[in-house]
């Protein structure tokens, strides 16, 4: 191999170790994925090495393009209404702050997948509490 491709190997491996790696294997992602480095220990080619970048990233691309392609079909034609957009900022700021709070706390448990649904449901029931008190007195300020 030419000192250019050892170099770029280097960068590469370099970035690569940068990604968090999962001490249960069971996790959400496998980062088994992210793993470069063949049995032999010996480094390996700029290609390979790319390929295997391109093949973690497209775990997180395509499902991420395939949703937002679905969406902007089904939802693109229809409005939100004024309601409707509060109640979705609730539900992303909510979203983030519990993310946020597991990263601060320990960032482990986003390797259990109960704790990511769990953690979906807790922000969705919020928001629907926090919704529905809003509804509540929206309704009795417009009566009395």
């Amino acid at each position: 191999m030419n000192p250019e491709g050892q170099k770029s190997n280097n960068r590469l491996l370099r970035l690569l170790q940068k990604f968090p790696k999962s001490e249960n294997r069971r996790g959400i992602l496998p980062r088994n994925i992210l793993k470069i480095n063949d049995l032999s220990g010996k480094m390996p080619d700029l290609f390979a090495a790319k390929f295997d970048f391109c093949k973690s990233l497209m775990i997180y691309i395509i499902p991420l393009a395939l949703i937002v392609l679905f969406f902007s079909i089904t939802l693109g034609s229809r409005k939100l209404t004024e309601w409707q957009g509060q109640v979705l900022k609730l539900i992303s700021g909510l979203m983030m702050l519990s993310l946020g709070f597991v990263l601060l706390i320990n960032p482990a448990l986003f390797n259990n997948i109960f704790v990511a649904v769990g953690l979906l449901a807790i922000v969705l029931t919020t928001a629907g509490i926090m919704v529905f008190i809003a509804r509540r007195l929206r309704r009795s300020r417009g009566k009395g």
